[in-house]
């Protein structure tokens, strides 16, 4: 975690350890992680519940949790992780019909950079 924060944002891209090895609490960044998802044993998995111990790429998040905290860039609107899920653009937006302060700038910002700097590799000629 010391590493990731003198890493400078235009370098950094976010990954998880699909499918399997989620954040758990041994790990040294647990306590930055703010979302969770209700999970259940696979043998009683349904609808809206993610498989015990199995990464889904939507944990993607908890990783920006852990990466921006290290940074000093963990301030987060506590609807940002629906107007992700919605398409929004994590700005000024309305959820549930109930308008909301933007995510701080920090760490829209570094959420941005690491998707732009995604898009810069594997998708080099694509327009921004």
């Amino acid at each position: 975690l010391e590493v990731v924060a003198t890493i400078p944002a235009e370098r950094l891209m976010l990954e998880t350890d699909c499918p399997w090895c989620e954040i758990r609490p041994s790990h040294a960044g647990f306590a930055a992680v703010t979302t969770r998802w209700p999970s259940v044993k696979k043998e009683r998995w349904e609808p809206g519940c993610r498989v015990k111990n199995r990464v889904e790429p939507e944990h993607i998040w908890q990783v920006l949790e852990v990466v921006a905290h290290a940074r000093g860039e963990d301030k987060v609107c506590p609807h940002a992780y629906a107007c992700v899920r919605t398409g929004c653009c994590g700005l000024a937006c309305c959820v549930d019909g109930k308008s909301h302060q933007p995510m701080p700038r920090t760490q829209a910002e570094l959420a941005r950079t690491v998707l732009a700097n995604s898009c810069r590799v594997f998708f080099p000629g694509a327009a921004r």
